[in-house]
């Protein structure tokens, strides 16, 4: 017998403009070590981030909660054009997670100083999973922005 699909929420959609070029912008997103500084913070640290950042690549994201849990997040890149967009698959393992594949899109758009970015993450089946990846994207973007003010 096959498992009924459950049907998929409204996307998450995140509109943000930062001062920062967009070279820099999309190297945060997919360098291992300039990820580690921003993704998360101030909340969870990433302890262990690897890319692969290439169609088909894989990536993989070790989280360290504040109540000392982890959660690893993975997936495989679907688009990679440096530097106006990513595209990616996106799984979360932890104790307070659902496991199934979501799709997460951030584009990278040139405004002259600045960079507008768009962040959109579907094929969410539950709200509450949908809920706290709001709340998640939205502290990492917030941090993103104080990280790619810097140097």
């Amino acid at each position: 017998m096959n498992k009924p699909e459950l049907p998929l929420l409204e996307a998450l959609r995140f509109k943000r403009i930062y001062t920062a070029r967009r070279e820099r912008l999309f190297d945060a997103w997919t360098d291992p070590q300039r990820f580690k500084k921003w993704f998360g913070q101030p909340s969870f640290q990433v302890v262990d981030a690897r890319i692969d950042l290439r169609v088909g690549g894989a990536y993989r994201f070790e989280i360290r909660m504040p109540d000392g849990g982890s959660s690893i997040v993975s997936g495989q890149y679907r688009t990679v054009e440096n530097p106006s967009k990513l595209e990616f698959t996106w799984n979360t393992v932890g104790k307070k997670s659902n496991v199934h594949d979501t799709l997460v899109t951030v584009e990278f758009i040139d405004r002259k100083d600045s960079t507008e970015l768009v962040l959109t993450h579907g094929g969410f089946t539950d709200a509450q999973t949908r809920n706290a990846h709001q709340e998640g994207w939205t502290l990492c973007l917030d941090a993103l922005e104080q990280f790619s003010g810097k140097g």
